[in-house]
């Protein structure tokens, strides 16, 4: 008993107990062996007195690569929360103004990135009550990596499951948010809708270390194959490209869905990189893609090849129930003599 005591009364020791407590699982020692994930670093707020200070330990999540699509940040996230609730620990997100995403001023009365979308999970005035605390490194989100095959676009069960438990836990959209969700509904109806996400233009590609590209022909060619197998009535299309949504709009006419308002492209550079002179483009870019990912996680049935939107559609499905019908078309990833993506393939807008 004073064993215990003494350990709830130390923070950084609760760490290590935690860590000695699952050393017998054989399963956490694989997938932490020969890393460094449990080489913390605890330190202390000394500007909070000890007795009127937070209990519990602040796990300050830093993120937000310039480059980095919406839902590949988004997919990172979750793996840093799948660490911080490993150990108990309370995360605070901060997502850099280098985001992808984020404007050169405030959206939604704040300069957080992660908050223009997402209610926090620890407000920052609370954060900085904390006595205790662990800032974020790149090996920490690399930790959940161990429940799936190494590569960013594969994906196994055991990892989808584990992400979309994270995901119900923490994750919540703020109001603003929700309101422009609302035409989810509205469109889908009480229709029996297949989902169904080409993702094109930088994909064409083919880099190095990315899924092997699925054509619209090939994705069309499995959406007429589900219609006449499991009876969905409405196709939903989630692309950015333009050609996709022509293709589409010829097989199925007034029984295709998409949303006219969103950004699409005809070329071989991502949408995420686009110029536009409308107001906030960058956060209505986000918006967009949360859409998007949002609608296909309602839909009945998922068509898609590997991408970050995809799993990220797959893990938030499981909120509610899961696919009738599911189907990742996937070729492998592009090796050898692909294309190295760099700063040279897109053009900040």
């Amino acid at each position: 008993m004073k064993i215990k005591e003494f350990i709830d009364r130390h923070e950084r020791v609760k760490v290590i107990w935690e860590a000695l407590q699952k050393n017998s699982d054989e399963q956490f020692r694989k997938r932490v062996l020969g890393t460094d994930c449990l080489n913390i670093s605890v330190m202390e707020n000394t500007n909070i007195d000890r007795k009127t200070g937070k209990s519990g330990i602040l796990y300050q999540i830093e993120m937000g690569t310039w480059g980095d699509g919406f839902f590949a940040e988004y997919k990172k996230l979750l793996n840093y929360l799948y660490f911080a609730d490993f150990f108990q620990w309370k995360p605070c997100v901060h997502f850099s103004n280098q985001f992808t995403y984020a404007e050169d001023h405030p959206i939604n009365g704040t300069e957080n990135p992660f908050e223009y979308f997402f209610e926090p999970i620890v407000k920052m005035d609370d954060a900085n009550e904390y006595r205790y605390y662990v800032n974020s490194r790149e090996v920490d989100w690399e930790f959940a990596n161990r429940l799936k095959p190494v590569n960013g676009y594969d994906i196994s069960e055991e990892y989808i499951q584990a992400m979309s438990e994270i995901n119900q836990k923490y994750i919540k959209f703020n109001d603003i948010t929700l309101r422009y969700l609302q035409s989810t509904d509205d469109l889908l109806g009480k229709n029996k809708v297949l989902g169904v996400h080409v993702r094109l233009t930088d994909f064409k590609q083919n880099f190095l270390g990315h899924p092997v590209c699925i054509t619209a022909e090939e994705h069309l060619k499995y959406a007429v194959d589900a219609v006449k197998k499991y009876g969905f009535n409405k196709i939903f299309l989630a692309t950015d490209d333009v050609s996709t949504v022509d293709l589409f709009r010829k097989e199925f006419g007034k029984n295709l869905l998409y949303y006219e308002d969103v950004t699409c492209s005809s070329g071989d550079v991502s949408v995420a990189f686009s110029d536009n002179v409308r107001e906030n483009h960058h956060y209505k870019l986000a918006l967009e893609v949360i859409r998007d990912m949002y609608t296909l996680s309602r839909c009945n049935g998922l068509i898609a090849g590997k991408s970050q939107v995809s799993i990220c559609a797959i893990i938030e499905n499981r909120r509610n129930s899961p696919y009738e019908f599911l189907k990742i078309v996937d070729k492998g990833n592009n090796i050898g003599n692909a294309k190295k993506y760099s700063d040279t393939d897109i053009v900040k807008g």
